[in-house]
């Protein structure tokens, strides 16, 4: 990668100059009574051999080269013919024509070619080809394209929860870099439209995972890469003592630990030791929450006790167990009603889930309502502080698919009217199951979503491939770096996922990330920090062999 040294840039009467500059876009040549010698940090104003106007600063007591601004490639300019609203286009830093697409009603001569040079609201620049002049005049002809920009690419990898994973391998075209300890990476000379690739490794309870990461038809210079698990995969021991309290029918007696990391779940009114686990660092802090209430027919009805623990240090190279201590004696909690509706598109296999959210990240599943599929739910659930309530609604195969659901975050006891969507998942087209696996391999399916994630996974060891796209088929990609992920002789499956409504492949790849609360991580559960109203598909899971 190549940087910029930052030039500390004065205004220009009449216009704005651009903040970051191209070296290179023109000769220097005197300018107005610039004395010969300077000082540090001195600058000054000046004009190219080809009249650009730019900067030059003060290096060692003497002025530097001239360094000029550039604009966009122009478009060719309209032919000049004898009527008004053909022009020859405005003049850019280069000395190009940059044209605009005039129509000319009479002959006359085309207009001059655009000018080579192109920019971006990224940093660095590259010389790009010139634009086509113009028609040669006559009945409607349109000044000639632009010529072709490239420009840096300033992004980040990250997690489900949206953590940064330093030491990716970051591909795009034939351009190689890695990810920081921020999960940063930043590639030059990227053009309009680009596809980038992720080369991902990171430990599983001490074995290791990899895994290929494919974003394609990307055109923004700020992609937040977002990639499941990505840290290491870590356990740590936890005694779960809840007390005052004392087991008996149609009481339920929940425990959970929520924190910047992961989150944890346990029922009982016993003590019992347990692990969580969680993608991320050694060591790690989490809140503890716990929750009482008494269920009729399976449903809560009325809400006993709830208890809060100060923070909880984790690490998980320590056997010994953390104890997370609750007191459930008994308290007034203050509860109401939830109500709304569930479209779905079949009604197979349909239930709902209501969670209590805590805003450590902690989540306490007081619903599990598996003969909601009539379309409409009222549950009863509490008030606490620092807390809201996430409806989902499910549909499908748990594990093997197909299976969707729709979620909304941040409702409230007394919220009527709540409404919910659930989409149709991806329906999968060819190969059929258990088809072999060749290079050539076309992997196809319908939906009416406009963004997918294809997943191709070993049976055998934890290896995979993601691809983010816009298309309805592919075929298994390849890695500059010779990343192979498919082994002869093995067997593999894939599906497709969709994670919410979003256009493009530029629309998921924004600061927040495209994954929400459900995603491949805990299947029917929440992971992550999703937030508002979302959903997610998974398709029908197929096999494929690969030939030895």
């Amino acid at each position: 990668m190549s940087s910029l040294r930052s030039s500390r840039v004065q205004a220009l009467t009449g216009a704005a100059l651009l903040s970051l500059w191209v070296a290179g876009a023109c000769s220097s040549k005197s300018t107005n009574n610039t004395p010969l010698f300077c000082q540090d940090d001195d600058s000054a104003l000046c004009s190219g051999a080809n009249g650009c106007q730019g900067t030059r600063e003060c290096l060692d007591g003497e002025w530097t080269e001239c360094v000029c601004g550039s604009t966009a490639g122009g478009a060719g300019g309209g032919g000049n013919g004898n009527t008004v609203n053909a022009t020859s286009g405005d003049s850019t830093d280069s000395g190009g024509s940059m044209g605009t697409t005039a129509a000319n009603t009479s002959g006359g001569s085309g207009g001059g070619t655009g000018g080579g040079d192109s920019t971006s609201t990224s940093a660095t620049t590259t010389v790009g080809a010139g634009g086509n002049s113009g028609g040669a005049g006559g009945v409607t002809n349109s000044g000639g394209s632009g010529g072709g920009a490239t420009s840096t690419v300033r992004g980040t990898v990250v997690n489900h929860w949206l953590h940064p994973v330093a030491g990716v391998t970051v591909m795009i075209g034939d351009q190689e870099t890695t990810t920081d300890g921020d999960g940063a990476f930043e590639v030059a000379a990227v053009p309009e439209s680009y596809d980038v690739k992720l080369d991902l490794t990171y430990s599983r309870y001490g074995s290791t995972g990899r895994y290929g990461w494919v974003y394609q038809g990307v055109t923004r210079r700020d992609p937040t890469l977002q990639v499941y698990g990505g840290l290491d995969l870590r356990k740590s021991n936890v005694l779960v003592t809840p007390t005052n309290v004392t087991a008996e029918e149609g009481l339920v007696v929940a425990m959970a630990l929520g924190g910047d990391y992961g989150r944890y779940l346990r029922e009982g009114a016993t003590s019992a030791n347990s692990s969580i686990s969680y993608f991320g660092p050694p060591e790690i802090t989490m809140y503890g929450h716990a929750l009482s209430w008494v269920e009729t027919d399976g449903l809560p009805t009325d809400y006993i006790s709830y208890d809060s623990t100060a923070l909880l240090a984790f690490d998980s190279a320590v056997a010994d167990p953390v104890t997370f201590a609750a007191d459930l004696s008994e308290s007034d909690i203050t509860s109401g009603a939830i109500s709304g509706s569930v479209t779905s598109p079949t009604s197979d296999a349909r239930r709902n889930a209501v969670y209590v959210r805590f805003a450590s990240n902690a989540l306490i599943q007081i619903v599990k309502d598996s003969s909601a599929i009539d379309g409409s739910f009222a549950y009863t659930v509490p008030s606490l502080p620092d807390a809201s309530i996430l409806v989902a609604a499910h549909e499908g195969d748990l594990y093997e698919g197909p299976r969707a659901v729709a979620y909304r975050n941040g409702l409230n006891p007394g919220e009527t009217n709540v409404e919910l969507t659930i989409p149709a998942p991806v329906a999968l087209t060819a190969p059929t199951d258990a088809a072999p696996l060749a290079d050539d391999t076309v992997f196809s399916w319908s939906s009416e979503a406009q963004t997918f994630v294809w997943l191709l996974w070993s049976q055998s060891v934890n290896e995979g491939i993601f691809v983010v796209t816009t298309q309805k088929e592919l075929t298994v990609p390849t890695f500059e770096n010779g990343l192979d992920l498919v082994r002869p002789g093995d067997d593999y499956a894939w599906r497709v996922e969709t994670h919410g409504n979003a256009d493009s492949v530029d629309a998921m790849l924004g600061a927040q990330g495209f994954m929400g609360d459900f995603n491949d991580i805990a299947y029917d559960e929440p992971d992550g920090l999703g937030s508002g109203t979302g959903n997610y598909t998974a398709s029908a899971v197929r096999g494929v062999t690969t030939v030895e």
